[in-house]
Order: C-alpha cells, then sequence, then structure tokens
C-alpha cells in the first residue's frame, strides 16, 4: 500500500491501513533477515572450511537464495497487493452504503476469525465471520454501524465500532462454517498424532 492512499481512506480504515503497513514491513525484513542469516552461515563454513566440498556448498546456497528471494519479493508484492484491495474495498462500502444500526452477537472461534450474529431487524439473524477483533466481544455482543451491499452469503461487509474502528467481514452460511471449523480441528488432530507417532519411533 502506498504511503500517499491512507488520507484517501475512510478514518476508520487508517489506522488498520498503517498496522498492515508496519506487519508487511516487518514480515519483509524477517524473510530477508533469514536469507541474509543463511547466506552468512555458509560463508563463513566455506571460508574456515577451504575445502572444494564448503565452496560447492557455498554456491549451492547461493543459487537457492536466488529463486528464494524472487518468491519471497513475489509473496510480498501479492500479500500487500491483497490487502490493498481489500482496503479498498471496504472503504467503497463505508462511501457508498447506507448505515444499519446492528448488534454483533459473539457465536465461536472461527477459522479467519470470529463467528457472530447480527440481529437486523427485517431480515432476521445473519451469521458473518469478522477477521481477528482487537478485543473480544462480550455475551451480549456490541452495538456497530454496518456497512454491506448485501446480507447474503458471500457479501463483503464493514462493521464501525463505537471506537471508529473498522472491522472487516463476510457473510456466511453458519453450518457451512462450523462443518469447515470441524474439518479443520481433525486435519489438526491427525497432523499432531501423526507428529506424535514420527518422534516416538524415531
Amino acid at each position: 500500500m502506498a504511503e500517499g492512499s491512507t488520507p484517501l481512506l475512510h478514518p476508520g480504515l487508517q489506522k488498520r491501513a498503517a498496522t498492515e503497513r508496519r506487519r508487511s514491513r516487518l514480515l519483509s525484513l524477517w524473510l530477508f533477515l533469514g536469507m541474509g542469516g543463511a547466506l552468512l552461515v555458509g560463508m563463513v563454513s566455506a571460508l574456515t572450511g577451504q575445502t572444494l566440498g564448503d565452496l560447492l556448498a557455498l554456491g549451492l546456497i547461493g543459487l537457492l537464495l536466488l529463486p528464494a528471494i524472487t518468491l519471497a519479493g513475489g509473496l510480498m508484492w501479492y500479500v500487500d497487493r491483497r490487502s490493498s484491495r481489500k482496503l479498498g474495498a471496504a472503504n467503497r462500502l463505508l462511501l457508498n452504503c447506507p448505515p444499519r444500526t446492528v448488534r454483533l452477537i459473539p457465536v465461536e472461534s472461527a477459522c479467519s476469525g470470529r463467528l457472530v450474529a447480527l440481529q437486523l431487524p427485517v431480515e432476521g439473524p445473519v451469521y458473518a465471520v469478522f477477521g481477528r477483533l482487537a478485543r473480544p466481544l462480550s455475551p451480549q455482543g456490541m452495538e456497530v454501524q454496518i456497512y454491506g451491499h448485501r446480507f447474503t452469503r458471500g457479501g463483503e461487509l464493514v462493521a464501525l465500532a463505537p471506537d471508529g474502528a473498522a472491522l472487516l467481514g463476510t457473510v456466511v452460511d453458519r453450518k457451512a462454517c462450523e462443518r469447515r471449523m470441524k474439518l479443520a480441528v481433525i486435519v489438526l488432530v491427525i497432523v499432531a498424532a501423526l507428529m506424535v507417532i514420527g518422534v516416538l519411533t524415531r
């Protein structure tokens, strides 16, 4: 996200945009520090060993790092572009959709955030998954200003919390969401069991 894009965003999204930029820069720093550390270790090993095998290992590390750096750069570009598009879509919702006052009632944790129920006066309860919340919702829920073109499955939503923070979410089918969460738990249990078996059979 370009630095100049922040003033064009709705005030509720500007803090989120700054957080996304800091997270992206920190991830880039860790990626390139890790690659630089691997190259440094290889150079030290080659210079201290002074054998043909050490020099070949250093060359191999260099050859592997070149595509790794390219891949890391592409990954960071994709993450940055995806975040920018998501913020742009949320900004359009805030500018073009009339707000509706609703209450977010927490249901349970989801893989990508928090599953909540929206108490809409006409449509009835609608379920949506919102990204990781800065603070947990109380069992009584939280009253927010909700923005969205449609409140059917797949509809993108933006909720403005009382403190002005923007929460990004998507309308989901509750049963389908719960099935995905159960499947994710089963996969995690299987992976953990396989890791334990692998350690015990060594």
